[in-house]
């Protein structure tokens, strides 16, 4: 971004020991950026949470963007219900939640946990100002299926295998009528597999 970057160092997927070592170590950096702002935007759970610490008595809002929920939060176990209440706890100290989805605000958010936090959806779709001379996003008219190809867009962070797979099947058992759009970031497990995906056309 245009704007300074203050960087509060790497963590690596999966290793969460390690990341909440590295998280406490930014506490100290993120409080005086804290002070130094009117509000935090806190992009996941982590670091809104790792905000509200660091916040602490400064009284600035925190907005938590949320993009996904994991399998933990809908859980019907012990450990479900426990997160759950931590999650109800700990989302009721956030000032607005930033969803991708009306979906995990209605259905999570408020069916599950009952929180009356206030709420913003911003999907996740590219803004039409982004795409002028980019053919492929174009609206599509007719039918996928019937009129035109059926398109299927996988964005993000671009992890998991099983379901690229999927997407790799459909393209190549129907290559007139299955397109598949990926935009985002590979993961070192996924780029072998991404690499032959962009060798099919559609």
């Amino acid at each position: 971004p245009s704007c300074s970057v203050k960087n509060l160092g790497a963590i690596n997927h999966k290793q969460y020991l390690l990341r909440i070592i590295k998280m406490i170590i930014a506490l100290p950096i993120l409080s005086k950026c804290i002070k130094e702002n009117n509000l935090v935007y806190a992009s996941g759970s982590d670091m809104a949470f790792l905000s509200l610490i660091a916040g602490v008595g400064t009284k600035k809002p925190v907005i938590i963007e949320i993009g996904d929920i994991s399998e933990l939060q809908v859980s019907n176990g012990l450990k479900g219900y426990i997160f759950r209440i931590i999650d109800k706890w700990f989302i009721d100290k956030c000032a607005l939640l930033v969803s991708t989805t009306p979906a995990f605000v209605d259905n999570y958010y408020r069916r599950r946990l009952n929180s009356r936090i206030p709420a913003v959806v911003i999907e996740n779709k590219l803004e039409p100002s982004f795409l002028e001379g980019e053919n492929i996003f174009k609206p599509m008219v007719g039918m996928p299926l019937v009129d035109r190809p059926f398109r299927i867009g996988y964005f993000g962070l671009l992890r998991d295998e099983w379901s690229l797979n999927v997407l790799l099947s459909l393209a190549l058992s129907r290559p007139g009528d299955i397109e598949i759009i990926l935009a985002g970031i590979p993961m070192a497990s996924t780029e072998e597999l991404l690499h032959q995906m962009l060798k099919h056309p559609n």
